[in-house]
């Protein structure tokens, strides 16, 4: 068997034909059984040592699938964990946030009965201290007024004293006033005509110089009327389907200085057209001739003035 061993490990040469000519000298030592033992030994202790390397890598390479396998198994099953715990955490967080609003609404009612029935203590309070000082206010006034009848019947009996030499006084008194008053009155009367008599002539005079006033201011708006009818006939320009012999009467408001404040038609000539040129022509015209008198202004401020182009 070792001679097997010995042949199949460490023999030499080369199964090869040897060709004539070409050997070389080959120097041969005597190996002993033991040493071809200790090596057989030797490569087999090696070929052992390397199965054992070969099958610890093979173990070693599974154990490491293994533990990759638990580690993914781990990693999943902490993710699972973590994914359970996140939805405890939830449902407690739900749960806490539920117990709260319960807590909050439980408070929020206590405080509002808490507020209520503090309320209707102070309304009855209130009530209380009502009735007390309705009680008291009735009972002074019931004092107060026993009080006044007294001091009223006092003071009627004092008064009719009063009265009584009162009266005797005032009735002498009265004769001597009686006198008096109707001199004071005859007087008064004769006063009184004297003043009428008086405050009438000068309203006939004030009603005399204003109808004066009155004529006056017309009569020079009069004297102007050829000068204002010429200023209207400048600023008027007439409307091309207007016909002859139209007539309208414009109220106007004037200034003290104659300037025109307004213009309106108060008796229309039966065509608008007209009628509007008129109203133009009037407010074109101002300043409108007017008297310098200021006396004359409350007479002739507001005119109603014929607008006739066609009447020279």
């Amino acid at each position: 068997m070792l001679a097997t061993l010995f042949a199949g490990w460490w023999w030499p040469f080369s199964e090869n034909k040897i060709e004539h000519g070409s050997v070389t000298p080959i120097q041969a030592r005597v190996i002993s059984a033991e040493e071809i033992q200790q090596q057989v030994e030797a490569q087999k202790k090696k070929i052992e040592e390397q199965q054992q390397l070969a099958k610890n890598l093979e173990e070693l390479k599974i154990k490491r699938q293994q533990e990759k396998k638990k580690l993914e198994e781990l990693k999943i099953k902490n993710q699972e964990e973590t994914k359970k715990q996140q939805e405890l955490e939830a449902q407690r967080k739900r749960a806490e946030q539920k117990r709260l609003e319960e807590i909050a609404e439980k408070k929020k009612a206590a405080e509002a009965e808490k507020k209520r029935k503090d309320a209707e203590r102070k309304k009855k309070l209130e009530e209380e201290q009502k009735r007390k000082a309705v009680a008291k206010k009735l009972e002074e006034e019931r004092k107060r007024k026993e009080v006044a009848k007294k001091l009223e019947e006092e003071r009627k009996r004092k008064e009719v004293a009063k009265k009584l030499e009162a009266e005797k006084k005032r009735k002498e008194i009265e004769k001597k006033r009686t006198e008096e008053a109707l001199k004071k009155k005859s007087a008064e009367e004769k006063h009184k005509r004297e003043q009428e008599l008086k405050n009438k002539l000068e309203e006939e005079s004030e009603l005399r110089r204003q109808a004066q006033t009155k004529i006056d201011a017309a009569t020079a708006m009069s004297a102007l009327g050829d000068r204002i009818k010429e200023k209207f006939k400048r600023n008027w320009v007439r409307p091309s389907n207007s016909i002859g012999g139209l007539i309208a009467t414009i109220r106007v408001h004037l200034s003290r200085d104659g300037d025109v404040l307004s213009a309106d038609v108060v008796k229309p000539s039966g065509n608008s057209f007209f009628d509007q040129s008129a109203e133009t022509a009037v407010k074109k015209a101002s300043p409108l001739p007017f008297p310098p008198q200021p006396e004359f202004y409350k007479y002739i401020k507001v005119l109603d003035l014929e607008f006739n182009p066609d009447n020279d």
